[in-house]
């Protein structure tokens, strides 16, 4: 896992717009718990004190309540980046009655003091923007540091790493935030104008004119862009929290083994699921011997049974495979000692005239057999076992000398989890081709779209990352090469084909594999334009 001085500040982005997607709705609703009431009461206080003519006599107690609806904000807001960064860490967030209430205690001290540190930089002096910004982010975790001084420690260690990461960041948010903005009016001023043409419903805004653009219309769509793009930057910011603090504590692993630990414990469950009929069929009999003696005799003795019932055969003890092994190879052993007796007996008759006994020289010569025999059956099986050896040895050389390195390096195309990473696009290629030549069309197909991917992730027109999908390829290779249409339109036409072959029941023939080939050699062409 990289950690966050060795990923980009669109890498971060990309990943924490995957997480929140990914997040349960409980934890977005605790964003939206501590936000959306204190913006509605904003707007309302902008709207009243903008336009009523008493608004002196009820400004303070107007003024507090807004104070401690932005309290309330901020601690939901910290809620939302914590429990973010613990679903990140996989781990669970324990909010006890002490930890909210020193929860609240913190953020009340610190966060009021951003309204003016945060804008002010802004405006006034924009170099040290941000790290104010992201130590005012950071803050926002509840890291369970002992003491305000520790967490304002942490929260300004973190915000120092990796500045030129940190910048990009808010650089990116801030033109997105503005399109965001644009949108929004947009939505905004021509929404009523839409309901008067099409529906004939008019509104006092239809019939404004321009004056419906004025400050309080700026303030209502800078409240919406806020709820709309402020919890992407807590996110970002608490997976890059998290990513500085892995740098110490190695939260990054804990949670790669704790994802491990899942997968064994549900593969454990589905086994136990498995095995429970077959404990539940192996319980202990509570019948005695005798009575299912009786029962089965009983049953067997039925006339419908009789048939089943195999002739009587003399009873044979088998103590296991290997004595069935021998006794069927005994016969062969003693034919064959016969024939070496009847050998050696006749290469070695007594001459005539010699007055040696002839029985024990019969005697002598059947212990000799045996022992020849099996020395001879030794020897073999060690001529054997060389033999064997060696050719394993002489193999495994010549495949060490002559292996093709694509073969020992090819990774399993049927394996959903096998990355554009894993080889360079001309290897993928060239695994293309071969199993083009094997009739393999469907896995040649995936190998010519991870060589692409490949191509576009040398060429840094796509990040390769396991959650991201086709379409999401496809996205990011417009937006980072919008000039280049024929390149996006082409690759667009290739990914939908190819999902229709291999996640469809599209067959795919050699013409069609062939169109697919071209077609891959003028993504990688458009590319190097």
């Amino acid at each position: 896992m990289k950690s966050s001085n060795d990923q980009t500040a669109t890498q971060i982005i990309e990943e924490s717009v995957h997480v929140l997607k990914s997040v349960p709705l409980l934890i977005i609703s605790k964003y939206l718990i501590g936000t959306i009431p204190f913006i509605l009461y904003f707007l309302f206080f902008w709207g009243d004190m903008s336009h009523s003519s008493g608004m002196e006599s009820y400004l303070a107690p107007f003024s507090l309540s807004l104070a401690i609806l932005f309290i309330w904000m901020k601690v939901w807001q910290s809620i939302f980046m914590t429990e973010i960064k613990a679903f990140k860490a996989n781990t669970k967030v324990l909010w006890s009655l002490k930890r909210v209430v020193k929860l609240i205690l913190y953020q009340t001290i610190i966060q009021p003091t951003g309204l003016f540190l945060i804008h002010a930089t802004g405006f006034l002096l924009y170099l040290p923007f941000p790290w104010i910004f992201a130590f005012y982010q950071n803050y926002s975790i509840d890291n369970n540091e002992p003491g305000i001084r520790g967490r304002i420690f942490s929260a300004y260690r973190l915000g120092c790493i990796n500045p030129r990461q940190n910048i990009k960041i808010l650089f990116i948010y801030s033109l997105f935030g503005f399109f965001v903005f644009l949108n929004v009016c947009s939505v905004l001023y021509f929404l009523p104008y839409l309901l008067s043409r099409i529906l004939g419903i008019e509104t006092l805004f239809s019939m404004s004119g321009f004056s419906f653009l004025n400050p309080s219309f700026l303030v209502i769509s800078m409240g919406i862009t806020y709820i709309c793009v402020d919890p992407f930057i807590k996110t970002t910011y608490a997976i890059r929290c998290f990513y500085g603090s892995s740098m110490l504590t190695g939260e990054d692993l804990t949670a790669e083994l704790k994802s491990f630990k899942q997968k064994s414990i549900v593969f454990a469950v589905i086994l136990i699921l498995f095995l429970i009929p077959i404990s539940i069929s192996s319980q202990t009999i509570t019948h005695t011997p005798n009575e299912l003696n009786e029962s089965i005799e009983e049953t067997l003795s039925q006339r419908k049974f009789k048939w089943k019932i195999p002739r009587p055969q003399e009873e044979r003890v088998r103590t296991g495979m290997f004595d069935s092994f021998i006794d069927w190879i005994k016969p062969y052993f003693k034919s064959f000692e016969k024939t070496l007796k009847k050998w050696f007996e006749s290469s070695s008759r007594k001459p005539r005239g010699s007055n040696r006994d002839v029985n024990s020289y019969t005697s002598s010569s059947q212990i000799s057999y045996t022992k020849i025999f099996v020395i001879l059956i030794i020897a073999l099986l060690c001529i054997g076992l060389i033999f064997f050896i060696r050719n394993f040895k002489l193999k495994k050389k010549d495949i060490g000398a002559g292996e093709n390195p694509l073969q020992s390096e090819t990774p399993d195309l049927t394996d959903d989890y096998v990355d554009a990473d894993n080889l360079k696009h001309d290897k993928w290629r060239e695994l293309a081709n071969k199993l083009i030549g094997e009739g393999s069309y469907r896995l040649a197909l995936r190998a010519l779209l991870l060589s692409i991917l490949s191509n576009m992730s040398e060429k840094r027109f796509l990040h390769i990352a396991r959650y991201k999908s086709n379409l999401d390829y496809g996205y990011e290779l417009e937006r980072r090469t919008h000039d280049n249409k024929d390149l996006n339109l082409l690759f667009r036409s290739f990914v939908k084909r190819f999902d229709r072959v291999w996640y469809g029941l599209h067959e795919i023939s050699e013409t069609d594999i062939s169109i697919y080939v071209a077609d891959q050699e003028r993504i990688l062409g458009f590319a190097e334009k």
